[in-house]
């Protein structure tokens, strides 16, 4: 169970992007332990030793695959080897709401708050600007 409390998963995705140099998207196995970190001296309702034990997993089969980076290519990701693979209509680590098919579309920000265009309604909309422009470039009959 997670720990982050009424901090959304997005914004500790945010977070941990600006934290990194080249900002790149963290990992799942980086978001697990992000959003299941403990406040020492604090009582919890659920105990973590198996938390714990997936955290030290994943961070396991990390430090192995980078040692074996020069000898294989094929890599697994230590998330889904330790809490295997995601069921239909789910994608962890993401929040509530959010599908796999909504994390391919297109991302538009607006006021700093990310808003999803489907790629069909995008397109749709691009060929009806280009068509308004067209119309107002074609040059206008004179009559006299």
């Amino acid at each position: 169970m997670h720990t982050c409390g009424k901090k959304s998963f997005a914004m500790i995705r945010e977070n941990l992007i600006q934290a990194d140099e080249e900002k790149k998207e963290p990992s799942n196995a980086e978001m697990f332990k992000a959003t299941r970190k403990r406040v020492p001296g604090r009582t919890y309702k659920e105990a973590s030793e198996d938390t714990q034990n997936k955290i030290a997993r994943m961070e396991e089969l990390q430090s192995q695959q980078s040692r074996e980076s020069g000898e294989s290519s094929s890599s697994v990701d230590p998330f889904v080897a330790v809490m295997g693979k995601e069921r239909s209509g789910r994608v962890r680590l993401y929040g509530r709401g959010v599908t796999a098919s909504s994390l391919g579309k297109t991302s538009t920000k607006s006021n700093g708050a990310s808003v999803y265009v489907p790629d069909e309604l995008l397109q749709s909309i691009k060929a009806d600007v280009a068509g308004q422009v067209m119309v107002e470039l074609k040059p206008k009959s004179r009559g006299k």
